[in-house]
């Protein structure tokens, strides 16, 4: 078989391939890189008759052709009656129907064979609807077995491709991807379409790996989300934040944005020390997110963490929520202003300390910008199955009013919950700084649990810090349980104080007070007591609230400290509405120790250890009051 044709491969470096197969014009060399067809004097040259020169070097691993192709259309010369005959256009004549037959008969053999000349099928050489995937051994036609564009779609039988016979390199649009969901009455739609459905922040380049910077892509992804009125996804894995200026999100439509993620497998790291999302949302541009995680890394001195900071611009109305989510580290997750109908539900919250100012929650009636802000407040505010741990405050209201909390956890913060309504200024400063109106009034806090808040379980006041004028709220409470903050002291009579309003004893609004554990040491046949406050304020009704409440006290101790080698319990009923007393009264005494509760004065039980032992008994004591509304 006659040599028409050159195959060789690039190295990068060689411009020089050689003709080793004869022919007559130069125009009848194609020379092809990975089957595209070169210009000659643009990016090849002859540098002899023998030797192509390319311009610039083909690449490593590029595939190098060059194929004769004789001109068919005109014979090479033609004779008239009289003339000369020179042996050499006689020559030049048979030798053009030399190689036309040679090229046809390798373009035979090799198609035969199933090895076709790269380069040489063109559009023009099929024939509509010719080709079947049948007449196609898989895998034997390659890229540069193609001449560029020359295959048109209808050159393919319909259906005749299969994924067989797509490379894995192949890039397929998916809007020429059918997708159909499973179900009767599904539609079919493009692929494009479906992936289009939500958005997820790793189509903009986040890694989520806890290690590469994904705060640009986090962005990025946030904005064309709201600008496809689209959810935004954030799949499982650890997205690091990091970006000093707190970052805009304002949803422009009325589906407004929700993100969400995949729960414990989904959080958002922050390595900042400002507010990180500055968000505005109303009724008809509502921001939600769902199962994220937000930990605040910078845990220094400086960590001044806001996660959300939420408004409605200068409206009332932020209308936002939050599902499932967790917030550690902190400063405050949740910084809401002027918020109406806004929710937290089975959120996790633990801030930065009791004594720094921090709030797991706040909600506002202001953001100290515009003396205009008197009157306003938040309210109509869900709190659900939340936990508040570790904070000045756990909630932190100005302004807050008809909200209710539903089976949350308060638990060692300085003040579990707080709502004041402040006017003139904080801190008997006259500013704007948190000037809102309505607080102290109208809340609900059912089945709740409130336990080892340092300094007042739930205070609820309308104050004006600069006169000092007070007026009690109203709390509405169902079921919930305080635990008192008892006192070690061993002084007789010293009180156990409920701490409800402002650090003083208050009135029990609710269901269930309990005491952390009373540490008592009752000397050698010794009596230790201790007060337990029932009643409101100082001044105040005390028996608005207490009448009707069970009272149960339990003790287990012995002669070591701590040590537990037995238990007594006695309980009682307030019943009495003239004085709050107890009227019915059950007392416990075994070997030796008796323990009793007594009416003392209104609004107060005497709780009385009586140690008949020889030597020291210690005891620790927990004080449980239950009352239904």
């Amino acid at each position: 078989m006659a040599i028409t044709s050159n195959t060789y491969t690039g190295n990068g470096s060689n411009k020089l391939f050689s003709i080793t197969f004869p022919y007559l014009e130069t125009a009848d060399i194609n020379v092809y890189l990975n089957g595209t067809l070169q210009t000659v004097t643009t990016q090849y040259t002859f540098a002899n008759a023998t030797t192509v020169e390319f311009v610039v070097a083909p690449g490593n691993g590029t595939t190098v052709l060059l194929n004769r192709s004789t001109d068919e259309a005109t014979i090479q010369n033609t004779f008239f009656p009289g003339s000369s005959i020179k042996a050499n256009d006689l020559n030049d004549n048979f030798d053009q129907v030399l190689y036309l037959a040679q090229e046809t008969n390798n373009n035979v053999a090799n198609a035969v064979a199933g090895q076709i000349p790269d380069g040489t099928i063109t559009n023009v050489k099929l024939a509509a609807n010719s080709v079947a995937s049948s007449n196609i051994i898989d895998g034997t036609i390659t890229n540069v077995k193609l001449a560029a564009n020359s295959v048109a779609s209808s050159n393919i039988i319909d259906g005749t491709i299969v994924n067989a016979d797509v490379n894995a390199s192949a890039g397929i649009a998916t809007t020429k991807l059918a997708f159909t969901q499973a179900g009767t009455g599904a539609t079919a739609r493009t692929v494009d379409s479906k992936l289009k459905d939500v958005v997820s922040v790793k189509d903009f380049g986040a890694v989520g790996d806890g290690a590469a910077n994904d705060t640009a892509a986090i962005k990025a992804a946030i904005l064309a989300a709201i600008a496809a009125s689209k959810s935004l996804f954030f799949p499982a894995g650890t997205y690091l934040w990091s970006d000093s200026t707190p970052f805009t999100i304002q949803p422009t439509n009325n589906k407004g944005l929700i993100i969400f993620g995949e729960g414990r497998s989904t959080t958002i790291s922050i390595n900042q020390n400002n507010t990180i999302f500055n968000v505005i949302s109303g009724d008809t541009s509502r921001f939600i997110c769902n199962d994220i995680n937000f930990t605040v890394t910078n845990t220094g001195t400086n960590n001044n963490v806001t996660v959300f900071y939420v408004t409605n611009g200068t409206s009332y109305g932020a209308w936002f929520g939050f599902q499932n989510c967790t917030f550690t580290g902190a400063f405050t997750g949740i910084h809401g202003i002027r918020a109406g109908g806004a929710y937290a539900r089975s959120c996790n919250f633990y801030s930065t300390g009791k004594t720094n100012g921090s709030a797991c929650v706040r909600l506002w009636g202001a953001d100290g910008t515009a003396t205009s802000q008197d009157h306003s407040f938040s309210n109509f505010c869900n709190l659900e199955q939340c936990n508040f741990n570790n904070a000045t405050y756990g909630f932190q209201g100005f302004g807050l009013r008809g909200s209710k909390f539903t089976s949350c956890v308060f638990q060692g913060n300085n003040i579990g919950i707080s709502n004041v309504r402040n006017s003139d200024g904080i801190g008997g400063i006259a500013s704007s700084t948190t000037r809102c109106g309505y607080g102290g009034a109208d809340l609900t806090i059912d089945n709740c649990w409130s336990e080892d808040n340092t300094l007042s379980h739930y205070v609820n006041t309308d104050v004006n810090y600069l006169t000092g004028a007070a007026n009690t709220g109203t709390v509405y409470q169902g079921n919930s349980t305080i635990f008192i903050v008892g006192t070690t002291s061993t002084t007789a009579g010293a009180f156990i104080d409920p701490k409800l309003v402002n650090g003083t004893p208050g009135t029990l609004f609710g269901t269930s007070v309990q005491s952390n554990f009373l540490t008592v040491t009752v000397p050698p046949s010794g009596i230790e007591t201790r007060d337990l406050i029932l009643g409101g304020n100082p001044g105040g009704d005390p028996t608005a609230n207490t009448v009707g409440a069970i009272v149960s006290v339990s003790a287990y101790g012995g002669s070591g400290t701590g040590t537990a080698n037995a238990m007594w319990q006695v309980g009682g009923f307030l019943n009495d509405p003239a004085n709050c007393r107890i009227t019915q009264i059950i007392n416990a005494a075994t070997a030796g120790f008796t323990l009793a509760l007594a009416y003392q004065a209104a609004g107060t039980v005497r709780l009385t250890l009586t140690n008949g032992l020889a030597s020291a008994q210690y005891y620790k004591v927990s004080i449980i009051l239950n009352k239904s509304v």
